[in-house]
């Protein structure tokens, strides 16, 4: 309930009243059944509608090629983690940005990076990529969540202006921390 709260929630701050996008229409009807159908992992739906939603405002966010030269990030090479520049929405390669580089440090909105664990890139890659029905048997553990509600986070504040913390989101992990 929570997450389709949220995703509701997330489309009536970034859209108009009244306006019709039958795209976006069919991403929520497609999350929302894809949803209703599961029976556990229900953040990675938002996740993923997230990514799309952006993606149909023309903010997709590359986590396949480098931003700068193109190339594809690989992974494997012994890297923890990955640069990611949310300006350009994109993910650096080793050769162009380290993860340590000075330039992730620096305040400067028009280069602000931040990093993505190598699980985190693989597993934002599935939510771009993978059918929103097969999202149910996406796991991961707790820190790749938290990272990755970080780097979206981030990444929609600054293309979506004005765009507010979802109220259902944060009554859900009230909730959930006072369960604890």
């Amino acid at each position: 309930m929570t997450t389709g709260l949220s995703v509701l929630e997330l489309i009536d701050q970034v859209t108009h009243h009244e306006e019709r996008t039958p795209a976006m229409f069919d991403l929520l009807v497609e999350t929302l059944s894809a949803l209703n159908a599961s029976t556990k992992n229900y953040q990675t739906y938002l996740q993923a509608f997230q990514l799309r939603l952006a993606a149909l405002f023309g903010y997709a966010p590359n986590f396949d090629a480098c931003g700068q030269c193109g190339k594809p990030v690989l992974i494997g090479n012994g890297e923890r983690q990955v640069a990611f520049q949310i300006v350009r929405g994109a993910v650096f390669c080793t050769k162009c940005c380290t993860p340590n580089d000075s330039s992730l440090h620096n305040s400067d909105q028009s280069i602000a990076f931040t990093t993505l664990s190598v699980q985190g890139l693989q597993i934002v890659r599935r939510l771009v990529h993978a059918q929103l029905s097969s999202l149910s048997t996406l796991e991961f553990d707790a820190r790749v969540g938290n990272e990755m509600n970080e780097l979206l986070r981030l990444y929609l504040r600054y293309h979506f202006d004005g765009l507010k913390p979802l109220k259902s989101a944060e009554f859900f992990q009230q909730q959930h921390i006072s369960t604890m």
